[in-house]
């Protein structure tokens, strides 16, 4: 494993709309890319079924609250865990979003 994150909270989005909350969440790096393990919340079945889905983890990041939102690619819901492979990770903070591009440069999108 190359690398971790984690929270208490977070949320599955479809869109604008709020597809579940989960609690407990780590997001782990290896070699296929990242994976997310999430206790389930609350949610709504059926938005959880729909596409394109993004898991939002917010946190505040040099004293200013921002969200990191990671495109979910498929998902599997176990005994009350999510566990999803997601995508990249875009930083929003409500004004200006941020989106890593792979060599270590970032472009404002």
């Amino acid at each position: 494993m190359r690398g971790m994150l984690s929270g208490e909270t977070g949320s599955i989005r479809w869109g604008y709309h709020l597809a579940a909350t989960v609690g407990p969440f780590t997001i782990t790096r290896g070699t296929g890319g990242y994976r997310l393990a999430a206790t389930i919340v609350e949610a709504d079945a059926a938005r959880l079924r729909q596409q394109p889905l993004v898991f939002v983890m917010p946190l505040t990041w040099a004293g200013r609250a921002v969200a990191w939102h990671w495109a979910i690619r498929g998902c599997e819901l176990v005994d009350g865990r999510l566990l999803a492979d997601l995508g990249g990770v875009e930083v929003r903070d409500g004004a200006v979003s941020i989106r890593p591009t792979g060599d270590g440069a970032a472009v404002a999108v």
